[in-house]
């Protein structure tokens, strides 16, 4: 899974995003979303650009482009604590390559529900937190503080595809390792199984498991049993996005728990909107 899907889904973004906010082209390429941006959600022109990617570009390059951000000074921490809150989403690449196919929805008739509980509710989230977080954005400048790391071209590419074999190769250790603690709930529902507990175990409980320690896995071990509870888990990502947003905002003072707090509350509303929806 981490060889056939995230490598190749994530790396190039990880370089590319990286020659982009050491070149200092974030403005450039917010150029014309910015103003939208702005309006909606109080952000700067680098903060515009997290948004960007941590929509398009999947999880967790919104978390890792909001730290190199803040790190050199380009959104403050203000900023950095706002879009961390909603912007590290799973891709659109990964709904339609992966997801969507694998659990043989149909997409000509459930796609834009779906996609209204996948994107519109960290959309929705973020409207309204920027009700709170705006004035503070405002207070402590928009890129005031900004930094440039002066780098040649060829030398911005060296250090962003070294910095992104890192990255990649950390988050293909957390998957693997939560992939292999999923053996625990299944030991424990066969001990179980075993004592005489077995009618009274729901084999849904144990697929929950999977899904709250990785998600590629989870979504395999659910199958089909729970539309509704399979999608409406996924924006929480499980143990393994957790760490993996955890190493990417490692070397800044931006707070795991906050993120958690904020990513608990976006699940719990997604379940229930998925829950009525009954796919």
């Amino acid at each position: 899974m981490w060889f056939q899907n995230m490598v190749p889904a994530l790396f190039p973004f990880m370089v590319i995003s990286g020659i982009i906010v050491r070149q200092n082209y974030t403005e450039k390429i917010t150029f014309f979303i910015h103003p939208l941006f702005h309006f909606l959600f109080g952000t700067s022109k680098a903060g515009s650009y997290v948004i960007l990617c941590g929509f398009l570009c999947g999880f967790p390059m919104g978390a890792k482009t909001c730290a190199d951000l803040y790190r050199s000074g380009r959104i403050s921490k203000a900023e950095a604590d706002y879009l961390l809150t909603f912007c590290n989403q799973l891709s659109p690449a990964y709904y339609f390559g992966f997801l969507l196919p694998f659990l043989k929805l149909d997409e000509s008739k459930v796609l834009p529900y779906v996609l209204l509980g996948i994107y519109g509710i960290p959309i929705g989230y973020g409207l309204i937190l920027s009700l709170f977080y705006r004035k503070k954005i405002i207070e402590t400048g928009f890129g005031e503080n900004k930094y440039c790391e002066n780098n040649l071209f060829l030398e911005s590419i060296q250090k962003s595809i070294s910095d992104a074999v890192s990255g990649i190769t950390i988050l293909g250790a957390y998957m693997i390792l939560c992939n292999v603690c999923m053996i625990l709930p299944l030991f424990e529902f066969r001990i179980l199984k075993h004592l005489g507990f077995g009618d009274r175990l729901n084999p849904l409980l144990l697929s929950l498991s999977h899904m709250l320690l990785e998600i590629n896995g989870g979504i395999k071990s659910m199958g089909t049993q729970s539309l509704s509870l399979t999608m409406g888990l996924l924006p929480f990502g499980g143990l393994s996005c957790i760490l993996q947003t955890k190493y990417m905002i490692r070397e800044t003072d931006l707070s795991i728990g906050k993120y958690l707090i904020h990513k608990t509350v976006q699940t719990v509303l997604s379940i229930v909107y998925f829950f009525f929806l009954r796919l």
